[in-house]
């Protein structure tokens, strides 16, 4: 195996425990709660493996599936190709190029903090507002700057079988709070059935520190407005300026 590929290679396995089907269920949620009953065509901005994307193709909706990193868009091609569905895609080139329109764009798993300047934040918001469709939703969320920084990120150690391997990634985090930036280190070793070190990695992902008055901002530069902030995947919980991680479903404007 090219150990450059650790991180990409077993990212499912360190995110097993995510619970796509309820992240989804809450999405749902959200769209039936601003007037959106069942989006009948769904963009994945920043899909990752596919996962959410799935999981809304296996309840009968369309999706098309989108990601920035090749590696990433090659697993995600690759998970698609082998289930077989017929509702979802995947797309190589930018959303915005489609020419479509979708009833829901959504970016989860905190896509725009991977967004290190403004105006590629403008641009990409401006994109999502180009796919949106009369009444279309954007919903995605975000860690928000203020309240890193007021309790920063430390460190975490994640440990899975693999065959008969044991993944072990130990995650630690480098904050830059003059920059707002954070650095998420993973550290990924493989151990064979006798303890002997096979593999390892080291994966950094910077992550940018918005705050939810610089989100809005570029919001309002893309038309788009605002209509529910609320804690991820909780829609009954209104987020707070100085919460974690916070969830956006946002309308266009004319």
């Amino acid at each position: 195996m090219d150990k450059g590929n650790l991180f990409y290679h077993y990212y499912d396995i360190l995110f097993s425990t995510k619970d796509y089907a309820g992240e989804i269920n809450a999405v749902l949620a959200l769209c039936r709660a601003c007037g959106l009953e069942r989006p009948a065509r769904i963009l994945d901005v920043g899909c990752g493996t596919a996962n959410h994307a799935l999981t809304l193709a296996d309840r009968g909706m369309d999706v098309t599936a989108f990601d920035t990193d090749p590696l990433m868009a090659a697993l995600a091609k690759e998970k698609v190709k082998a289930s077989g569905h017929a509702h979802i895609r995947c797309t190589e080139g930018p959303p915005s190029a489609l020419g479509a329109k979708f009833d829901l764009v959504i970016a989860l798993f905190h896509v725009v903090t991977y967004i290190r300047e403004e105006k590629e934040l403008d641009e990409f918001l401006a994109g999502v507002r180009s796919c949106l469709g009369q009444g279309g939703l954007f919903i995605f969320d975000f860690w928000n700057g203020t309240g890193v920084k007021k309790s920063p990120p430390g460190e975490k150690i994640t440990e899975a079988v693999d065959g008969r391997d044991r993944v072990i990634c130990h995650l630690t985090s480098q904050c830059e709070f003059k920059r707002d930036l954070v650095t998420l280190d993973y550290h990924i070793r493989l151990v064979d059935e006798k303890g002997r070190e096979t593999a390892a990695e080291h994966y950094p992902l910077e992550q940018k520190l918005w705050t939810i008055d610089q989100i809005y901002k570029s919001l309002r530069k893309a038309k788009l407005e605002v209509i529910r902030m609320c804690w991820p995947y909780d829609p009954a919980v209104e987020a707070r300026k100085d919460d974690w991680k916070v969830m956006l479903v946002c309308r266009g404007v004319s």
